[in-house]
């Protein structure tokens, strides 16, 4: 939208559109202690997460000789049920990204969960007994791929915005290793259920439902935790990489450093940045990105009569850079639009 005078975009009422935490409580959200101990909590729920919602990605291979005698499938089915999942995942990035820029993101994430957990509940009563049953489980997992791609597309956003700045590797790691992690467990999940049951026989229902009603148990708590955990933890400020116009500062109602900053929306993951690079402006230090400038404006550094230099470093999505201002001989300092 259009920015508020001087060129500056207006800062949203907080994450996700919701208003913004006030006293206390604001002080609490963007205390750097807490925010570190609130960010580790909720980057150990979605490993957990990640985790879970790829075990039917090694429960499905390892039961395929069982699935497809159940279903009476043949090789060319065989071969889809195995990969429509990773092609749906594929396909529903594009999708899951568009979600999260237009939607609410903390329910994007929640409402995508709660699919995936009705889509496992299908797959685990699923009629075996129909002409058609084989095409509709593998429509069905084919459905859960598409849910399984927000969460895949989230987590590294989610860890550049709020890891600390020294574990942003070892989180993305993690985060990356928890898919084959799940997908290891569902094999040995699936191949302990069938090996326990192939001579006791399986309570009720076939015993290659049961690994899907048990994701399904599983995947409950993550469901809940997420609806309970605070919007401003879980959604991610949306980039500002341009100004609708350029800004001229001088004169009596020129914006300070801090002014300037606070027209940035903040987060709980880019408090700590923001306060380093407030203090870094406030001190004078200055470092701009288009080109080999390089100034520090102090106290009594600048040439009478010549405009000052002003650095405002910005943390983006993806990228931490900084945006500098050319003096104008006549008057002010002309701002650019930031340079991704």
């Amino acid at each position: 939208g259009r920015g508020r005078a001087g060129g500056f975009p207006r800062a949203p009422s907080g994450a996700c559109g919701e208003p913004r935490a006030e006293g206390a409580m604001a002080g609490a959200v963007l205390d750097p202690v807490a925010r570190a101990a609130a960010a580790r909590r909720l980057f150990n729920f979605i490993i957990m997460a990640n985790v879970c919602l790829y075990l039917e990605a090694g429960a499905v291979p390892a039961m395929l000789v069982t699935l497809a005698d159940t279903f009476h499938m043949s090789k060319g089915q065989q071969g889809l049920l195995g990969g429509i999942v990773y092609l749906a995942i594929s396909v529903g990035g594009p999708f899951a990204g568009y979600s999260f820029k237009k939607f609410h993101q903390k329910k994007v994430l929640g409402y995508s969960l709660i699919v995936n957990n009705a889509l496992l509940l299908c797959m685990a009563m699923t009629p075996d007994h129909w002409s058609f049953s084989s095409w509709i489980f593998i429509v069905f997992r084919g459905a859960l791929g598409l849910t399984q791609c927000f969460l895949c597309v989230y987590s590294p956003i989610w860890i550049d915005e709020f890891a600390p700045s020294g574990h942003r590797t070892s989180w993305m790691s993690f985060s990356q290793a928890a898919v084959p992690i799940g997908i290891m467990a569902g094999y040995a999940m699936s191949s302990v259920v069938m090996w326990t049951t192939k001579d006791l026989g399986c309570v009720v229902l076939h015993c290659w439902r049961w690994p899907f009603l048990l994701q399904g148990l599983l995947e409950i708590p993550f469901v809940v935790g997420l609806w309970m955990t605070p919007a401003n933890l879980v959604c991610v400020r949306p980039p500002h990489r341009t100004y609708s116009k350029a800004a001229k500062i001088g004169g009596a109602h020129s914006p300070t450093p801090s002014s300037l900053m606070s027209s940035i929306p903040s987060t709980p993951g880019s408090a700590f940045r923001d306060a380093r690079d407030r203090e870094s402006m406030e001190s004078g230090s200055v470092r701009l990105t288009d080109g080999s400038i390089a100034a520090a404006v102090g106290a009594g550094d600048a040439p009478a009569g010549s405009a000052d230099i002003l650095g405002i470093a910005a943390h983006q999505q993806g990228t931490r850079g900084a945006f500098g201002a050319q003096g104008e001989a006549g008057g002010g300092v002309m701002l650019p639009p930031l340079r991704s």
